[in-house]
């Protein structure tokens, strides 16, 4: 099994961030090029959810396993696929978000392995979690300078 740790500051305040993340239904516009198509809800703690990371498409069911608002959910892999994951936010004094996903998965076939012992499944993760921080910064720029903007999440 394979883990992959993946951290980063977002300027947004906890709150806003799991707020925004919660919404799975915008996940494939704030990390573009991750998701194949947007996850469809199959249950109350259940995901229909289509991704590429090593140019191949996996489609898998995610069952919601914790959430604790504010701080972090954890899911795994409903249907053999042996995947989980976890993201965890906290609140900096700034105001702003340490944020860090966790990815534990198992590579399947050559190609998958091959990506996985170059490291590019991990910059792959890497480079959707700068994505989705440039879509939750500028959400959160925006709507503070909106006329009437103010600083609650």
């Amino acid at each position: 099994m394979r883990n992959i740790v993946v951290e980063t500051t977002l300027l947004c305040p906890a709150p806003f961030a799991f707020r925004e993340l919660a919404q799975w239904e915008e996940w494939p516009f704030l990390v573009p090029g991750f998701f194949s198509e947007t996850p469809e809800q199959t249950s109350d703690k259940t995901l229909h959810v289509s991704t590429i990371v090593t140019g191949r498409k996996r489609t898998f069911h995610a069952k919601l396993v914790s959430v604790e608002w504010d701080k972090g959910a954890s899911w795994i892999s409903a249907d053999g696929l042996f995947a989980s994951g976890e993201v965890f936010t906290e609140a900096l004094p700034h105001g702003g978000t340490h944020f860090i996903l966790i990815l534990h998965y198992q590579p399947q076939g050559l190609t998958e392995i091959c990506h996985d012992l170059l490291g590019l499944v991990h910059r792959r993760m890497r480079d959707s979690v700068v994505r989705l921080k440039g879509q939750l910064d500028h959400q959160w720029s925006m709507m503070m300078a909106a006329p009437g903007g103010h600083a609650t999440a």
